[in-house]
């Protein structure tokens, strides 16, 4: 809903700019995190408009961004919503100092032309537009040179190459995704229509991505660009297509072929003149045109609704950079109501979906051969096992102080267990490893004995893990002859960033991550334990006028439940709707989630950490830390400084351990007739709180504060 011309949370933000530019003991930088089509600009514009109009009339305001495209674009927008004129400082366009708002160009003010622009024009706030680049010197430079200026960095992606490698931009005022704007109906949703795969294996990296030289060479194979071709012939018909290439070259030669089979193409390069450029957006906006081809000039400050189409011909690690892309098509067309999706081309990665050049795995020769040593049939995920090496024997090796039977082995399970168990997992006095694994070294073990102990999803998977704890995986034992070969391997096999891979659709709208996206807007070190665990449970009754519990919130989907292992070992979930029905389910060992008709629960039954609130006020215990710091990827030290609660540490948990669980259960309840409700047994008085939950003389008022009434809506 909107409210005069914003939306509900850009108001909020507008209400917490105010509340954060008069706090004088508020952090000197604050940030506007909304994703493409959300309204970044409009809601900065607004703030400023509310700086001048009650909190400081007179202000000066510096508007900073490093695109062309993005100067004329903000300045009228400004102009528009705070009625102040303004002034514009880039190139030959020099500002008097007279304006209320400069807009610069950061590649203008330098040197001289900053100086002087800093003796004419001292502003009280500065505005970083695509702040995600402000960490480069030129910008530094521009805010050291007005540090009694408070700054508002505005991006739609608030992190480096990947999701999880956030930047500290400040105090967050709003901050919003593109799972948020989608299920808020600000956007459209992305529907992947077309798969170029191809073996990115060969092609280079550079600084962190495809090296552009190496990405060009394979995507102007002939055969490459008439598959290309092809996917735009079959889905690009009628649409309004944005392409986005790896380079200049790239560019011309699809747009040449796509000219030859009778699209009309438009090409914006970084040479393009302005008004050649905005002559081709005009012309793909009215129809003249049917594919604007760039090569990655368009992906921040480029805004044309009518596009509904995004063929990402740059395949890239990057999210940020994938994210810039198809947000071009996400944007609601106020001259299109019937754009209600964006159809999404991607290059799919083929190389590590078998192995790849790079990462084979055992052949059943190689099997063959290896029983032949042993002297006895062994399983393909044995010979697996049988090429990892540890880092520090392989420099023994190459040193000449072992030999090669003297290296370490991942010979039994206890190794293997050793090796990948992540923290939960480790074994107490007298337990046993997982059965499973014993399986590996008969002649029926399969991969799946190895890696389903430890959740992993393929050999890759376990690859990673392994490295991580310095084990080496060297095909067919092709061990290094010399140092220099060591650190080759070490750097090519060693530990891998989450992000290693190319960035598809698929990628972005995983469960992962959205978990990954939860995890960024969960924690918060100024918020109290309790304000934390709040944003993971709702207290709910467990039948109408029933005693309540604490329910699991289930992120990317609109129900709660709770979880627990009973007496005979079976793992159970009670799940609430939206509209407060409870279903139950249940697991057996490892047999799928099945729904338990009739079933009959009674409070007794429940876990004890959702019958007390005191998880909600103690940090997440040790154990839970080692786990939540892995998901992060973050430090003990820098777990510590989120203030994790253990009740927000235990629903992390549980939406990553039981995703796959929760998954099938949100599709059975999209079929509610084929379920039976669950039945509540009374074990508590329902005219009094369960005991568990009586912690004080108040303590009605303290769960209010600490869980708000529940929302049917989940993160």
């Amino acid at each position: 809903m909107k409210t005069s011309s914003l939306y509900d949370y850009q108001v909020q933000g507008v209400e917490r700019f105010a509340e954060w530019f008069q706090d004088a003991s508020a952090t000197c930088e604050a940030l506007i995190s909304l994703t493409m089509g959300m309204g970044k600009t409009r809601t900065a514009a607004s703030c400023i408009q509310r700086l001048f109009a009650s909190i400081k009339p007179g202000a000066k305001v510096l508007w900073l961004t490093h695109r062309e495209e993005l100067i004329e674009q903000s300045k009228n927008e400004l102009e528009d919503c705070t009625g102040q004129s303004c002034e514009v400082e880039q190139a030959k366009r020099r500002c008097s100092g007279l304006a209320s708002i400069v807009v610069a160009s950061v590649a203008t003010l330098r040197g001289k032309r900053l100086q002087n622009l800093a003796a004419d024009f001292q502003p009280d706030l500065i505005v970083c537009d695509e702040a995600h680049h402000a960490l480069a010197l030129s910008w530094m430079q521009i805010k050291q040179t007005f540090p009694n200026a408070r700054i508002l960095n505005l991006t739609a992606t608030p992190y480096r190459s990947d999701i999880g490698n956030r930047i500290d931009l400040g105090t967050v005022l709003i901050e919003k995704n593109t799972t948020e704007g989608i299920r808020m109906g600000v956007l459209v949703p992305p529907k992947p229509v077309g798969k170029l795969e191809l073996n990115l294996g060969s092609v280079k990296k550079r600084l962190g991505d495809y090296d552009t030289d190496s990405l060009t060479e394979l995507l102007c194979h002939p055969d490459v660009l008439r598959a290309s071709v092809k996917l735009l012939e079959e889905h690009a018909r009628g649409r309004k297509t944005i392409l986005f290439a790896a380079s200049v070259d790239h560019g011309k030669q699809i747009s040449a072929q796509l000219r030859e089979i009778g699209f009309r193409v438009g090409e914006v390069y970084g040479d393009t003149p302005t008004a050649e450029r905005q002559r081709f957006y005009c012309d793909i906006r009215e129809g003249r045109l049917d594919v604007l081809t760039n090569n990655l000039c368009l992906t921040e400050g480029f805004n044309l609704p009518a596009l509904d189409l995004v063929a990402m011909f740059r395949p890239t690690r990057n999210a940020a950079l994938y994210l810039q892309c198809i947000g071009r098509g996400l944007r609601r067309d106020p001259d299109n109501p019937n754009k209600d999706h964006c159809l999404i081309i991607d290059v799919v990665d083929t190389f590590k979906r078998k192995g790849g050049k790079e990462f084979p795995l055992p052949s059943e020769d190689d099997r063959r051969i290896y029983s032949l040593l042993q002297h006895r049939h062994a399983s393909v995920a044995e010979v697996f096992l049988s090429w990892f090496y540890r880092v520090d024997d392989l420099e023994k090796l190459v040193q000449k102080q072992v030999t090669l039977p003297q290296c370490e082995r991942l010979d039994s399970p206890e190794k293997v267990h050793s090796v990948c168990a992540l923290p939960w997992m480790q074994l107490s006095a007298g337990q046993t490893v997982d059965s499973r694994l014993l399986r590996v070294w008969s002649a029926e073990g399969e991969y799946s004995d190895l890696l389903q102990p430890f959740r992993l999803n393929d050999p890759e998977a376990f690859r990673l893990l392994a490295s991580r704890k310095g084990w080496l995986y060297l095909p067919h034992n092709q061990v290094p002859k010399d140092e220099e070969a060591l650190i080759e391997l070490a750097a090519q096999f060693g530990c891998r960033s989450d992000a290693d891979f190319n960035y598809t659709v698929e990628t972005l709208i995983s469960r992962d991550a959205q978990l990954r996206n939860f995890i960024l807007n969960l924690f918060d070190p100024k918020q109290s334990l309790k304000e934390q665990a709040a944003k993971c449970y709702d207290l709910l009754p467990l039948c109408p006028g029933g005693p309540k519990a604490a329910w699991f919130k289930v992120i990317g989907e609109s129900f709660h439940f709770i979880q627990w292992k009973d007496d005979s070992n079976v793992t159970r979930f009670l799940v609430r709707t939206a509209a407060g029905v409870v279903y139950a389910f249940r697991q057996d060992g490892f047999a799928s989630v099945k729904p338990e008709p009739r079933y009959v629960f009674s409070y007794s039954d429940l876990p004890d950490f959702v019958r007390t609130v005191t998880w909600a006020k103690k940090r997440m215990s040790e154990k839970q830390a080692e786990h939540v710091c892995r998901m992060l990827s973050i430090s003990r030290a820098e777990a510590e400084n989120l203030r994790i609660s253990k009740l927000s540490a235990s629903s992390l948990m549980s939406n990553q351990w039981h995703k796959g669980r929760l998954k099938r259960i949100a599709d059975m309840l999209r079929n509610p007739d084929a379920l039976t409700p669950a039945a509540y047994h009374e074990s508590v008085e329902c005219s009094a709180e369960p005991e568990a939950l009586r912690e004080t003389k108040n303590h009605r008022d303290q769960l209010e504060e600490m869980f708000p009434a529940p929302v049917a809506e989940a993160f």
